[in-house]
């Protein structure tokens, strides 16, 4: 106490108290202003970091509507994919029935030609047989005429006509007819007779069975007679 009542002690401390509020007011103002500076700083690094932020947001949430954009363009793609697919799936599939209908269409064109050359062949063959018939015929006509009264006409379509006289006692010119033609498979067939004759049926199969045309024309006619007597006696 008696120190502080000394006027240089006392200035001495006055002194050391200004120089310590001085310093104190110093250090407060350099506290202040780098607390400000750094406010400043804090203020313009969360600023950036917003906007940094901000923007890769806002690249995020582009990407993601590219990523959902390309996910749809992808759906599509495949969607597209799938038809195109469908689409190449049923034209192989056409493709296979267009093939498989020219096989059929080969096979049955190859089939017809030998249907063909089958029928030639049978036609031919008739032919032949049909010359030989009339060979046959026209050498025993004079024959067939006096003994059977038997008048022999070609007719239209390869057939011949078999025209029989002298069967009626009551009217010897009425003609008893049948027409014959040999057909492709080499048989005889009687395509119309007048009058119709119940056994006509079986000489033709017995004719098939012997070839002997002379025995089916006297049983042909000899059934006329017969079926005119029947006709006179009723």
């Amino acid at each position: 106490m008696a120190a502080l009542k000394n006027p240089d002690v006392l200035d001495e401390v006055c002194k050391k108290i200004d120089e310590c509020e001085k310093e104190l007011d110093q250090f407060v103002l350099e506290y202040n202003n780098t607390m400000h500076e750094r406010k400043q700083i804090y203020k313009e690094n969360v600023q950036v970091a917003t906007e940094q932020v901000l923007k890769k947001c806002t690249d995020c949430n582009l990407i993601l509507e590219r990523q959902k954009m390309n996910i749809i363009d992808c759906e599509l793609m495949d969607v597209e994919r799938e038809k195109k697919l469908a689409e190449l799936s049923k034209l192989h599939s056409e493709i296979s029935e267009r093939e498989n209908l020219k096989r059929e269409l080969i096979k049955q064109i190859e089939h017809l030609r030998e249907k063909q050359m089958e029928k030639k062949k049978a036609l031919h063959a008739a032919n032949e047989r049909n010359k030989a018939v009339l060979k046959v015929l026209q050498k025993n006509t004079e024959v067939f005429r006096k003994v059977l009264a038997l008048e022999i006409k070609r007719l239209h379509g390869e057939k011949l006509q078999f025209v029989f006289r002298n069967i009626s006692h009551k009217d010897p010119d009425c003609p008893y007819t049948f027409d014959l033609h040999i057909t492709e498979e080499n048989q005889y067939e009687v395509t119309s007779c007048d009058p119709e004759l119940e056994e006509m049926s079986r000489l033709e199969r017995k004719l098939q069975d012997t070839n002997n045309f002379s025995a089916f024309l006297a049983n042909v006619r000899q059934q006329f007679v017969a079926l005119s007597e029947v006709r006179t006696s009723q």
